[in-house]
């Protein structure tokens, strides 16, 4: 399996793990769509701006880490950045990074045991590549050399500590220590009044960032010693796989047995030592609307605004409007975060937006009933494009459709619903009982209840149509087949029903 890692053994090889929670950036981030999906700054997603930190001949093309359910997501995210010269492997449900990583360096120390293998959570905004670059370098010695290397930013006092590194020995003199400073180091969970303690302790730890230099070889190693049962079950996972030509799909029985567990909490706070290197700029997570307004260029006020967002007399605020259709307009805010989006509102002082991830899972009970009743946004991402829910009542429902090139829904034959398919722009390729037509702009075409249907995008741009339901019952299980993609789609990615 993954052939197409093969040509290159002894550049380090990323592993990018996307994670499914939205960390705190609601209403932007939801269950539907990851983090690293979506557009925090400057037009450009966690997940681009980490693929960018290795493009260079430094790197061995990327290998991503995903729950199956985003596969295509990943797919037209990635196809409209062009890049194209990456592998994924896909897991059946999410169940913490330990897992999938045991899988994964299965796989690489088959290809080749002494590979490095740069792991990188999927959102930190690393400031200085060229010191990140340079750092890597350093550690690289050590890492063949077969030591565990992880790599850390100094704290400043009254910053907000998740994790850290506790410096135990002096610096290594097999790590390069003109660019950046190593130590012999441990790795603790924290509350962030332990380490603020003064400046003795501040010099002695290290804030944690979730990247790992190590060997392909050495973590089996160190999965077997420390969690045997995670890499037996990654083992009989990756026996039981699904192969395809970019990736392949864990077996989904053999995963849901493993407990959920992240790297840090099953291997990495159990080691005895690990070498740790000191990234001279800050390395940051999008794990917070705070951490986003650091991020953002700002304007003299240090106002950072997105979208159609106006800042009048306000000071140290972040202003987004993720709707086109809506003017987000902020009047004397000072340290505030206001976030707009077509079904939801958030405005909270920036002390109190770190907290927001913890209260998240409770938001959705005050919102309205029409709400609940979809289970998601209005604009609802899906595999094969998005759906905007117009109108709907007694009878009818009317949404907004948009395909990706190259994408389909799923032959499916509802009972009771009939449809009416009006084409906004592209074409439309339908197939209805067998028979195939094109619909072009401005075109419709009527569907009958209980015809057997299927809606395709043949072409080059997206297809956006408008949709008209009719019928007794027009719940989403009436005759509806889970969508795939199809055409270069379906030899891309394993199918999203299985």
């Amino acid at each position: 399996m993954f052939h197409s890692l093969r040509g290159s053994l002894r550049r380090i090889h990323p592993i990018l793990l996307v994670e499914t929670g939205s960390a705190g950036l609601w209403p932007l981030v939801r269950d539907t769509r990851p983090k690293a999906f979506a557009d925090i700054r400057s037009n450009q997603s966690p997940l681009r701006a980490v693929l960018s930190l290795v493009d260079t001949p430094q790197f061995a093309p990327p290998l991503i880490s995903l729950p199956q359910k985003f596969g295509q997501h990943l797919a037209r995210h990635l196809q409209s950045a062009h890049i194209t010269d990456y592998t994924a492997v896909f897991e059946p449900t999410p169940n913490g990074s330990a897992l999938a990583l045991a899988a994964v360096s299965l796989e690489m120390m088959d290809i080749d045991p002494d590979r490095l293998l740069l792991i990188l959570p999927d959102d930190r905004n690393i400031q200085n590549v060229a010191d990140f670059h340079g750092a890597l370098r350093a550690a690289s010695g050590c890492a063949q050399a077969g030591e565990i290397v992880t790599f850390g930013t100094k704290l400043l006092r009254g910053e907000k500590v998740h994790g850290y590194v506790r410096i135990t020995g002096d610096e290594d003199p097999q790590m390069s220590p003109q660019l950046t400073r190593a130590y012999k180091a441990h790795v603790e969970d924290c509350e962030a009044e332990e380490i603020r303690q003064g400046p003795s302790v501040l010099q002695t730890v290290l804030q944690t960032t979730g990247i790992f230099l190590i060997k392909a070889g050495v973590l089996v190693e160190t999965f077997e010693r420390l969690a045997p049962d995670l890499l037996k079950t990654a083992r009989m996972a990756r026996t039981l796989a699904r192969p395809s030509p970019h990736g392949q799909l864990w077996d989904g029985k053999v995963w849901a047995r493993a407990e959920a567990h992240d790297f840090e909490e099953a291997i990495i706070e159990n080691l005895a030592e690990l070498k740790a290197m000191s990234l001279a700029a800050p390395c940051q997570s999008f794990d917070s609307w705070t951490s986003v307004w650091e991020a953002l260029p700002k304007d003299a006020d240090g106002n950072a605004l997105h979208g159609q967002a106006k800042a009048l007399a306000c000071t140290n605020s972040l202003l987004r409007s993720e709707d086109e259709g809506v003017v987000l307009v902020g009047l004397g805010l000072r340290d505030v975060v206001a976030v707009a989006t077509p079904d939801a509102v958030l405005v909270t002082d920036k002390a109190h937006a770190a907290d927001l991830g913890a209260f998240e899972r409770h938001v959705p009970l005050d919102l309205p009933e029409a709400y609940l009743a979809r289970k998601t946004a209005p604009v609802q991402e899906m595999p094969w494009g998005h759906v905007r829910p117009l109108d709907d009542g007694h009878r009818y429902a009317v949404h907004h459709r948009t395909l990706a090139p190259g994408a389909a829904l799923e032959a499916c034959q509802p009972l009771y619903r009939s449809e009416h398919w009006i084409v906004v722009s592209g074409t439309a390729e339908v197939h209805v009982n067998g028979t195939r037509s094109l619909v072009s702009e401005g075109q419709s075409i009527h569907l009958e209840a209980m015809s057997e249907r299927q809606l395709c995008n043949p072409g080059k741009v997206p297809l956006v149509l408008i949709e008209i339901q009719t019928g007794g019952y027009l719940a989403e299980d009436d005759g509806l087949a889970d969508h795939v993609p199809v055409s270069s789609m379906r030899e891309i990615l394993p199918s999203e029903t299985g």
